[in-house]
């Protein structure tokens, strides 16, 4: 979870405001200066705009794994009906040639 916290572009935000906001609490509530509250507001946005970005990118990513977990299902699909055709094929026809090596001999499949 350290770990997060120290590559998340939230994180640092989120540490941020909760500084201001401790320092500007009392046992009354939340009093801040217009400027501080101005700058809050600020903050608040650009963490608005952080969070869509991250969605944004959870999206891309999750339809990036969708992707890669349909084409190998495609691929077993494929391989097990590829496997199956050829194994019935070679069943129904065998084409297996036994050489004859005698003098004259011909490679047509008779013994």
């Amino acid at each position: 979870m350290a770990a997060l916290s120290r590559t998340s572009p939230i994180a640092p935000e989120i540490g941020l405001l909760a500084e201001l906001l401790a320092q500007n609490t009392t046992e009354t509530g939340l009093t801040l200066p217009v400027d501080r509250a101005e700058w809050l507001l600020e903050r608040l946005d650009l963490l608005k705009r952080q969070i869509a970005n991250l969605e944004h990118e959870l999206g891309a990513f999750r339809v990036s794994e969708n992707g890669k977990a349909v084409a190998a299902v495609l691929d077993d699909l494929s391989l097990e009906v590829m496997q199956h055709g050829v194994l019935e094929a070679a069943a129904s026809e065998p084409r297996i040639i036994y050489p004859q090596f005698g003098k004259g001999g011909s490679s047509n499949g008779k013994a």
